[in-house]
């Protein structure tokens, strides 16, 4: 099964070249105006992927309070808010930004989350981790196959770690950097 990984496309996702894939994953800030996050979710229509699946970010948070819940504009993908599916066999859960980290199932395969763990894709150009140490035991914990996430835009890129007897792939796929200034294009793994 191909997964197609993207996030913080922050209003400029027609910018991205999106591969055919199984499943796309949004790890958080699809748009910060409503026009544009409706402009999203046409998009979502026309990808060829079976399944779309996004979670919020902190950017995204507004469209909660002042308009309905994400998932009522984006009704062409799945919003995954502290939930999770199951595809084949493979159990994938999606943590928005500020989810409840406690709830992320023990037998998780793919974890999304918006911020990244503490220490991995997480430093600022400011030489500041913006990970959260929470989520990072938690990962340590759970030991999924990938974890997807974004939000901190100079930690694009993905990294190996060995937690106990697994081998973790961590994909900060973070679209944007400098903020419009050069575009990332989607991670694509297979699983």
């Amino acid at each position: 099964m191909k997964f197609v990984c993207t996030a913080d496309t922050h209003d400029f996702h027609r910018s991205l070249a999106i591969p055919v894939g199984d499943v796309f994953i949004h790890a958080g800030d699809v748009a910060d105006r409503r026009g544009k996050l409706i402009d999203f979710n046409q998009m979502l229509e026309k990808l060829p992927h079976k399944y779309k699946l996004i979670i919020r970010g902190n950017h995204d948070l507004l469209w909660g309070k002042e308009h309905g819940s994400l998932q009522k504009i984006l009704t062409n993908g799945m919003v995954l808010n502290n939930s999770g599916i199951r595809i084949e066999e493979i159990k994938i859960w999606g943590t928005p930004w500020m989810g409840n980290i406690a709830l992320i199932p023990e037998d998780t395969d793919i974890l999304v989350s918006h911020v990244p763990p503490w220490g991995i894709g997480d430093l600022s150009n400011r030489g500041i981790h913006k990970g959260s140490r929470e989520l990072l035991e938690k990962v340590k914990e759970v030991k999924p196959k990938y974890h997807i996430f974004g939000h901190v835009h100079e930690g694009y890129g993905v990294r190996k770690e060995l937690v106990g007897n697994r081998e973790i792939v961590f994909m900060n796929v973070v679209a944007i950097i400098g903020f419009g200034s050069r575009f990332q294009e989607p991670k694509v793994f297979e699983l």
